[in-house]
C-alpha cells in the first residue's frame, strides 16, 4: 500500500485517502466541510427562507412539493390513513416499541402501503434499522 503524508494534519495516509491535486486527506476536507456548513448556516437558513418567500419562490416551492406527492402518493395516503384512524380512534398506538420493546415516541411502519392500516410501530433506532428499498421501490427509484 502506498502511503502519503496529508499536508493539514501532517499523519500518514492511504493514497486513496488523499485528494488528488490538494495534498489533504479526507477526513481534513470533511472537518473543513463541517465546519463550513456550520459557520454558514445561519445566513444559508436566511437566503432560503427569503427565497421561498417571493412568487418565483414558492412556485419552485409548490412544483417540489406536487412531484414528491405524485412520486410517493401511495405512500402519502397510507399515512394520512394511519393518521386518520388515532384520531378517529380505529387504531391505537402503543407506548412499546414492537422490536426493542422501549417506550418511546413511535412510528408506523408500512411493509406494504397497499395495506395502510397494517403497521408495525417501531422507535426511531428501530425504524432507521428497516432497509428502505421497499419506500425506493414505491417512489420509483431504483437502487
Amino acid at each position: 500500500m502506498d502511503m502519503q503524508k496529508c499536508t493539514a494534519c501532517n499523519t500518514d495516509r492511504l493514497t486513496n485517502e488523499i485528494i488528488k491535486g490538494k495534498g489533504y486527506c479526507r477526513y481534513c476536507a470533511r472537518k473543513w466541510d463541517k465546519e463550513r456548513y456550520y459557520r454558514n448556516k445561519d445566513r444559508r437558513l436566511q437566503e432560503q427562507k427569503e427565497r421561498l418567500s417571493t412568487p418565483e419562490g414558492k412556485k419552485e416551492r409548490r412544483k417540489w412539493e406536487r412531484s414528491y406527492y405524485y412520486k410517493s402518493k401511495e405512500r402519502y395516503l397510507a399515512y394520512a390513513k394511519v393518521r386518520y384512524a388515532i384520531i378517529t380512534g380505529k387504531l391505537l398506538k402503543p407506548i412499546h416499541c414492537e422490536d426493542c420493546g422501549t417506550i418511546a415516541k413511535l412510528q408506523a411502519h408500512h411493509d406494504d402501503y397497499t395495506k395502510p392500516l397494517n403497521v408495525k410501530w417501531l422507535c426511531l433506532q428501530c425504524h432507521n434499522k428497516i432497509p428502505k428499498t421497499a419506500l425506493l421501490a414505491v417512489m420509483g427509484v431504483e437502487k
